[in-house]
């Protein structure tokens, strides 16, 4: 160790006497190889922060992209831009609706999701459903529409949008799918991490798409200088000054929308500093040159203290063992990455050793093996953070099954399995997932409100983990729940329930069963008999039977009693339905507000239950309906008015759909009104007065049957005699001589 100490004092005495011999061509060199340091340090850190920004943003642009085009390619979308928009689609309408709220929900801040139907002119977001005329996006999706593209960015001064047109790859489509972005977003999301640097995004003709002026203002005036800017679209990064201050500017171009990013950093405290910072070490090594040959001993103990503690403190940490392996190079510099190897090492065999007896310990639980269960235990093996007792604790078990040709595929499936259920399900508060026997048990803990809201949300979630692992997985899996606990000490029990559960959903793919709520029941309700349930209460709002209504509401409820969540909710929207159709025949404006609580029923919403939605249903619905139907029909002026137009317009041939049209009825209105005023249909009345013209021409003029079949809309002359003998017993001809025989009798 001494000829060690020796060697590293030497070192640094002849390393401080080649200073003194030489200290101008050191000192020269040094200032200019720390000056092109500093400057390449500088434009690397910048060029490398630009481009991590870059493909930030395109992992963020990307990701909307790919997940619009797989909604675009959703059943539930690709049908609904054909519908026009009519209540009788509702549910159609209802599901993409989810679709976008669903796709609002990325984890980048996308502002808006937007459908447009260029086929059925109208537009959806997430919160309006209106024509293409009257909602505000209409002039945006005109314009986008005239872009003939299937996959394009747009810009205006507020926001960017990403548009997709409907079917995906077609530069026409039945419609499109829009991502409205806001601009602040992107710029915080580009600004939020440094406080010196801006970030400015132009499109491929050069125009600022994102960014604030100042930046972008420095950005034209280096556009200017075309040489500057040449290299620095070569990637080159340019130093410029303005309003005397100086910036450094980088660029990163982006291949995925030919975007260019471009990113400008304050540079003019740091180039006052350097050049302090210079003129301080001229003066230091003027006064070194002086001093430096009396003092390079003294120096060199000096410098040499450091490195001599360290030593001593690297050597107390080796073994006897470690130093034998250092034995040919005991450098204080391999000595300390020997130490730093070793360290690094041990930590990460600690790490997987804790995640193996994490999960060996809930495999005990699962398995329902002899453990110490407690919270002190589950947080002191790092399942938990703190205790759960109190929450609603349900285990729930996913059956999955799978046919891998080796191990390594079925290691991958499991682990994306795993993947969907921790970002459905969330990490936070669940344990993690653990495979036992191809089934995977994840226990989830959280305060609800009640039992009934934890059902419904887990009901929720069960479903949308069999539809992602399905679809993403191609697996098919089925699910068990227990009932709720409160304390980790009943999880025993919880388990077995679970287990019992999921035996009795398999058979039955993408099953889920939830322990004493739908083991008896089945999932799938009958078509027919629920049909026949809807049609009673919709019968007895149109017979005026208030009291008939209301029981067939409650029986309506019963019977929907348990079942999932889902179906509950499409039934309850195939009611409201059956409703609005009658809306529609009594020219009935609905409550659009009140529809939409009840669509987004929820024990998290408003409409909190099942009473709550009887009631809304009711008042808002029903009972309007109900005292539509029982009031007397319009007057006698009224009909009177009706009758008369159509006596004067007789030969024009006037549908029942045209004369509703005309006096703003529902045609199904209409004819109850005619049905009820003369005890006959519309077109029995209008086939009455049709002949009484006809009448009226054959004794009172001379023309001819084939001009007055023309003349009163008849398709031919047969069509004409058919029906004229078919309502008087004779044919026109015979009428016609008939009556002029009479005629000249009378004269």
């Amino acid at each position: 160790m001494k000829i060690r100490k020796n060697l590293y004092f030497r070192k640094i005495f002849a390393v401080l006497l080649l200073i003194g011999i030489i200290p101008v061509f050191i000192l020269m060199l040094a200032v200019s190889s720390m000056t092109s340091a500093q400057t390449e340090i500088l434009y690397e850190v910048q060029d490398s922060s630009i481009n991590n920004k870059r493909k930030q943003m395109e992992v963020s642009f990307e990701y909307i992209d790919n997940t619009m085009i797989r909604t675009g390619l959703s059943a539930a979308i690709l049908k609904s831009v054909r519908l026009p928009r009519e209540a009788k689609h509702f549910q159609e309408f209802n599901a993409a609706n989810i679709q976008l709220k669903l796709l609002g929900s990325l984890s980048f801040s996308v502002e808006d999701i937007i459908l447009v139907s260029n086929q059925q002119k109208w537009i959806m977001s997430q919160e309006s459903f209106l024509p293409i005329s009257e909602s505000a996006y209409g002039p945006l999706a005109e314009k986008l529409d005239k872009i003939p593209q299937s996959s394009f960015w747009y810009y205006d001064e507020s926001y960017v949008y990403l548009a997709e047109r409907i079917p995906v790859n077609t530069n026409k489509g039945n419609g499109m799918l829009i991502a409205k972005i806001d601009k602040k977003a992107i710029l915080l999301e580009l600004n939020e991490e440094s406080q010196n640097e801006q970030v400015i995004i132009l499109d491929e003709n050069g125009n600022c798409i994102v960014g604030v002026p100042e930046a972008a203002a420095i950005v034209e005036y280096v556009k200017a200088s075309e040489e500057e800017w040449t290299a620095l679209l070569d990637g080159q990064p340019q130093q410029t000054t303005y309003h005397k201050e100086n910036y450094v500017c980088a660029v990163s171009k982006s291949e995925f929308n030919d975007w260019t990013y471009v990113s400008v950093v304050l540079n003019s405290d740091m180039k006052k500093g350097v050049e302090s910072v210079y003129r301080v070490m001229w003066i230091v090594i003027a006064s070194m040159l002086i001093t430096i040959l009396t003092l390079v001993y003294r120096f060199s103990k000096v410098l040499y203290y450091p490195i001599g503690v360290l030593n001593e403190m690297v050597d107390k940490n080796l073994s006897a063992e470690d130093q034998g392996t250092l034995l040919k190079d005991d450098t204080i510099t391999s000595k300390v990455h020997y130490l730093v190897n070793k360290n690094v090492e041990l930590k990460k065999r600690l790490s997987d050793r804790e995640e193996y007896d994490r999960e060996i310990y809930l495999r005990k639980i699962y398995r329902n093996e002899p453990v110490v269960i407690s919270s002190q235990e589950l947080i002191r093996h790092k399942v938990i953070t703190e205790p759960v007792d109190g929450r609603h604790i349900h285990v729930i078990a996913l059956k999955y099954y799978l046919t891998a040709e080796n191990k390594k595929d079925a290691e991958i499936c499991l682990f994306g399995i795993k993947n969907i259920i921790s970002e459905l399900i969330g990490t936070t508060e669940s344990f993690v997932p653990v495979a036992v026997d191809q089934v995977v048990y994840i226990t989830h803990y959280k305060e609800f409100m009640s039992v009934e809201g934890a059902l419904l949300q887990l009901q929720r979630i069960c479903e949308m983990i069999i539809s992602a692992i399905a679809q993403y997985m191609g697996v098919g899996v089925n699910v068990g729940v227990s009932r709720p606990v409160f304390s980790v000490e009943d999880l025993p029990a919880a388990v077995e329930e679970c287990k019992a559960a999921l035996r009795k959903a398999i058979g039955r793919s993408g099953v889920c069963i939830f322990s004493g709520v739908n083991e008896e029941k089945g999932i799938v309700l009958s078509e027919i008999r629920i049909k026949q349930k809807r049609l009673q209460i919709v019968q007895s709002v149109l017979e005026g039977s208030e009291e008939q209504c209301k029981e067939y509401l409650d029986a309506y409820f019963v019977y929907l009693d348990g079942v999932d969540y889902y179906l509950f909710k499409l039934e309850v929207n195939k009611l409201l339905s059956d409703i609005l159709d009658c809306y529609n025949e009594y020219s009935l404006q609905p409550e659009y507000g009140k529809m939409k609580e009840i669509a987004d029923f929820d024990i998290t919403k408003d409409i909190d239950s099942i009473e709550k939605l009887k009631l809304y249903l009711w008042d808002h619905f029903l009972k309007p309906l109900n005292q539509k139907v029982r009031e007397p029909v319009e007057s006698q002026h009224v009909i009177t008015q009706i009758a008369e137009y159509l006596n004067q317009n007789i030969e024009q041939n006037i549908s029942l759909e045209q004369c509703a049209r005309h006096f703003n009825y529902n045609p199904n209105y209409l004819s109850r009104m005619f049905k009820k005023q003369f005890g006959k249909t519309y077109t029995d009345y209008m086939i009455d007065k049709k002949l009484e013209r006809c009448k009226e021409l054959l004794s009172g003029t001379d023309l001819s049957i084939n001009d007055i079949s023309a003349r009163l809309g008849y398709n031919s002359p047969q069509n004409f005699i058919r029906v004229f003998k078919k309502y008087t017993l004779m044919t026109p001809g015979q009428y016609r001589n008939q009556h002029k025989g009479k005629k000249d009798n009378s004269e």
